[in-house]
């Protein structure tokens, strides 16, 4: 018995499943080494001789016995599973057996899903394939029948030959019918023409009052010589008064442009 060993360890049987237990020194080891000893002083069986020996005992292979009268053993879970193991002084190691546990079942879980799509696409591929072949059930041999469908059509299209030779009004309709159309088709071209051409004098005519705005604010920025403007001015008034007014249109207003600018020597019929 090592030194400060509960008291009641030197009860205990060398192979007894509590003597093989290391309690760390507290307060409550004498106490709990009792209770141990009480509830759990099972023998650790080497052998089935030893087994049916024993008041209580245990083997490795999981077998417990718990009196003379009542033995048990469970099989649900393996002997060697370290997530069900509950002694030791540290849980690092368990700790990690659940992780790399965790780790295998999500890897596990990822598997099944990915089966799981796939049985999903597959059953909606037989779900699409059924529809298929109901509908396949429920054609008849007329819809499949293809060349009596083309017989039907040229016995048709015989029949309206002949009712459209056969009656001249219906006959000078269809030639009417046929020149309208020739005609819409020659209007709609020569509409296409027309809007191509407006969007080229559009083009022309953006360009021209870019160039004509470009123009005046150049001509804007030059200075006017003032003999040069009133030069221009007279000559302009000249030429206005000379200006055959018969042909004009605007003739019959009764306008006429005034040599004089002066107020005190306008002409008789000078209006401003």
């Amino acid at each position: 018995m090592e030194p400060g060993a509960p008291r009641t360890t030197a009860r205990l049987s060398p192979s007894s499943l509590v003597a093989k237990l290391d309690l760390k020194p507290s307060p409550h080891r004498d106490w709990l080494f009792d209770e141990l000893s009480r509830r759990f002083d099972y023998q650790c069986a080497a052998n089935l001789g030893a087994f049916r020996d024993a008041e209580r005992a245990v083997t490795l292979a999981g077998q417990v016995k718990h009196s003379r009268g009542r033995h048990e053993k469970d099989d649900r879970h393996r002997l060697d599973d370290k997530g069900r193991w509950v002694l030791g002084f540290d849980n690092r190691d368990k700790r990690e057996h659940f992780r790399r546990m965790v780790q295998r079942l999500q890897g596990e879980r990822a598997e099944l899903d990915q089966q799981l799509k796939s049985l999903a696409e597959r059953r909606e591929r037989a779900r699409q394939q059924a529809l298929s072949c109901q509908s396949l059930m429920n054609l008849r041999w007329v819809d499949l029948d293809a060349a009596a469908q083309l017989d039907l059509i040229e016995r048709l299209e015989a029949e309206l030959r002949q009712l459209r030779e056969g009656n001249r009004d219906l006959a000078e309709l269809g030639r009417q019918i046929e020149a309208a159309g020739n005609a819409l088709r020659e209007l709609e071209q020569a509409l296409h023409r027309i809007r191509a051409r407006r969007a080229d004098i559009d083009d022309k005519r953006n360009a021209h009052n870019v160039t004509l705005a470009a123009l005046d604010r150049e001509l804007a920025e030059q200075p006017v010589d003032a003999a040069a403007e009133q030069a221009l001015g007279e000559r302009f008034e000249t030429a206005l008064w000379d200006f055959p007014w018969k042909d004009n249109p605007f003739s019959s207003t009764g306008y006429r442009p005034c040599r004089d600018r002066s107020s005190r020597h306008r002409p008789e019929g000078c209006r401003r």
